[in-house]
Order: structure tokens, then sequence, then C-alpha cells
């Protein structure tokens, strides 16, 4: 009898246990890991990142609605600066690593260290300290503020903020959805070719007579200067997609007037705008200079790039 008195007394006791261990891991997923701080998040948008590193330092500020790196306001990639954002924004702070200042074990010593402040409207919304990444998962060591703590966050954070300056720059020379292209005239070994859209000829019956570039873009694309020739339809395509989006390798530094006479010209046409893109020889076999009418600067794009624009009329033939 009292064995058994014993043995429920004993299920008792622990079933006492388990049910307030059930009760403290309720109350900590609910109120969260007290060792991990919370971020508070900013409303709206953030004007301004900052990334630092040793000998280098990248201001990302909006002007005019648009992205801007540096004192030189050369064009930013928007799309990859609103993923920072978001990242810093959102960022998970997943576990408490180290309560003890040994920087150097995971790269946030200051010669190593990525430091990132997010400003809204002058002030400071965000600041990391951005050091290795984890062997074991994909996740980043950072450090919160001015906190001596070092925290795990969720992600590889170092391929975000670790670029150069180029490496945040728009690489985009021109984009234009394909539908919108009214024509494309290409200018190559002394020959013109206007590829246009059949419903846009200027004069022709039906259309109204204008400029090329005015009228609505749709319809059969035919060639001005050889009418009688049947182009083909799927390099015809490719064509018009070829801009949307043209992409820079690089952009090397190069005064625009310093690379001689244009190889080829191609200038695009669209109900609102007109824009020239020059080929140059490049620094290399496997590559060629280009500029744009929209842009002063001076981008380098591949061989294969540039070179499909530079063809007889020919090659475009059905």
């Amino acid at each position: 009898m009292m064995k058994t008195t014993g043995r429920n007394n004993l299920f008792i006791t622990l079933g006492v246990i388990a049910a307030l261990l059930a009760l403290y891991f309720v109350s900590a997923y609910q109120s969260g890991n007290p060792e991990i701080p919370e971020l508070e998040r900013w409303n709206g948008n953030a004007d301004e990142i900052i990334i630092a590193k040793t000998g280098a330092t990248i201001r990302l500020y909006r002007k005019e609605g648009m992205w801007r790196i540096n004192s030189e306001g050369f064009p930013a990639d928007s799309e990859g600066v609103q993923r920072m954002e978001n990242k810093l924004h959102d960022l998970e702070i997943t576990d408490l690593t180290s309560r003890r200042p040994h920087y150097e074990r995971f790269g946030l010593t200051p010669e190593n260290a990525i430091t990132v402040v997010v400003k809204k409207d002058g002030a400071e919304v965000r600041k990391i300290i951005i050091g290795n990444k984890s062997t074991k998962t994909s996740h980043t060591f950072i450090r919160v503020g001015d906190r001596p703590e070092v925290f795990k966050a969720a992600g590889v954070l170092r391929t975000q903020f670790g670029k150069t300056v180029e490496g945040y720059r728009d690489k985009n020379i021109l984009n234009i959805t394909p539908r919108n292209i009214v024509s494309v005239e290409i200018n190559f070994n002394n020959s013109k070719y206007t590829f246009i859209r059949d419903n846009a000829v200027p004069g022709k019956s039906g259309n109204k007579t204008a400029e090329i570039g005015e009228t609505p873009a749709g319809g059969k694309i035919i060639c001005l200067e050889y009418r009688d020739i049947e182009l083909h339809e799927v390099k015809m395509a490719n064509l018009m997609k070829s801009f949307n989006p043209l992409q820079t390798q690089s952009f090397p530094d190069v005064a625009a007037g310093s690379m001689g006479k244009s190889l080829c010209t191609v200038t695009v046409k669209t109900k609102k705008k007109s824009v020239a893109l020059n080929f140059f020889k490049g620094a290399t076999a496997y590559s060629y200079y280009c500029t744009s009418s929209e842009s002063p600067y001076v981008f380098s794009v591949a061989s294969y790039t540039a070179e499909r624009y530079m063809k007889e009329i020919q090659d475009f033939k059905r």
C-alpha cells in the first residue's frame, strides 16, 4: 500500500514539474527571449544608409525620389537598396552568442567589422556592426548599437553590406519594355537599318504622318531601308528584348571623349523619348565601351552584348 502511495506521489510530482516546465516555455515563447534585444521598427521609408568599414565609407541617400551614392551622386540600384533596407528593418536576431567582448573570434574587430547605420529624417533608427558568417549556419555574428554583446542574426549579411561602390550602382544602361519600343535604328559599317512597327511607319495608309517614335507601338516589324526583306520574328523579338534591360558589366574609369570613333550606334525610340547608344572598342577583346545619351557615364559591356547589334541586314533575315 505504501509503495503504491509513493509511486502515486512520484507521478504527481513529475506531473507538476512537467506542467511548470510547459508553462515556462509557453511564457518564454510569448514574451520572447529576454537576452535578445527587441528592435524598434521605423515607419515609412528610410532616407539614408551609411556603410563603414576600414578605409571606406559608402553613403546611400534618397534625392528627388532616387537612391544616390556618395558625393558623386551615382544612381544606385534602387531594388537592391530596398532589399537592404527591408533586411535592416526586419532584422531577425536569433541568439545571444557571447556576453563577453571576444570580438576577434567573431570578426567584429575594427579592421574586419562593417558598421551599418540607417537614418530617417536625420535621426538614427538602426545601427548594427557586422562580423563573420557562422561556420555552421546561415547566420551572421553582429553587435547592436553600442551594446557589447555578440548576437546571431539570420542571413549572410556581409554579402549585402560588404560591397564596393560599384556593387551598389545601378547597372541598367537602358530599360524599356519591348511593347513600348516603336523603332530601333542601327548604324553599323556604313549601313543603316531602321526596324519599326508596321503601324508606326510615317505616311503609310491609316497611319498619321509623323516622325518615327510618335505613333503607338505594336504590330509587325519591318526594315524601312529594306522593305522587301522578310525579317525573322524571333530575331526581332530578341532585338527588342535586349533593351529590357541592357546592363553594364562595370564602370571603367575612362573619359567619354577618349575612346575614338564609335563602331556602332543604336537609337531606340518610344512614344516619349529617343535614346542613342554608342559602342566603342573596349579594353579587351571580350568587351566594348558604351555610352548613352541619357547618362554622363561610360559603361563596359560584354562583347556578345554589343555584337548583337553589329550585324548586316542578312543576319536579321528570315
